[in-house]
């Protein structure tokens, strides 16, 4: 237990001193002001992020096939997608879409490029997300679209494409199989 003195001499030390300990409470006020802000701002930045992440890419939830993440490709479908559709549909969820999704090579007839290679249902992917909105050259898809797709600006710059371009796409849709080490 402290004695009541050395309170007594602890106070006297920072009155005594006052200039320096108004210094090192302005210092640890500034430094503790100067922490909480930046969390304050990453935190909000993060979630920002994500917002936007989730409203023009990804949507509130993805239902995949088990085991897709250690091995994406696309022999990894779901087997049943009219079953999940209706459990999801069952469960409350008004708002879905298909996707599928792969590792693509986008080629032009100058370069080519690795892209992420989003399938999707042209009818219900605005409900989901806002990529339609983000369209800044061209249009959305459309359900009768036979051959169409959406490319981002920076990838369309990098094939130097321009709208109406023809892009081919090479989906390798089986990986070879991992070899045991």
């Amino acid at each position: 237990m402290i004695k009541p003195v050395i309170y007594a001499v602890a106070l006297r030390n920072l009155l005594g001193h006052l200039r320096r300990t108004m210094l090192t409470v302005g210092a640890i006020a500034v430094g503790l002001s100067s922490l909480i802000f930046l969390w304050s701002f990453n935190d909000g930045l993060h979630r920002n992020m994500l917002q936007n992440f989730q409203d023009a890419i990804i949507g509130s939830i993805q239902i995949h096939h088990e085991g897709f993440f250690e091995r994406p490709e696309l022999s990894r479908h779901l087997r049943n997608p009219d079953k999940i559709i209706a459990a999801v549909e069952q469960a409350g969820v008004k708002r879905w879409s298909r996707r599928l999704e792969a590792f693509a090579l986008a080629a032009s007839d100058e370069t080519t490029e690795g892209v992420m290679l989003i399938g999707m249902d042209a009818d219900r992917e605005p409900a989901i997300t806002n990529l339609e909105k983000r369209i800044s050259i061209g249009r959305f898809l459309q359900e009768d679209d036979a051959y169409a797709c959406i490319l981002g600006a920076t990838t369309a710059r990098n094939l130097k494409l321009d709208l109406g371009d023809p892009v081919v796409m090479i989906v390798l849709a089986h990986s070879w199989p991992k070899s045991s080490h």
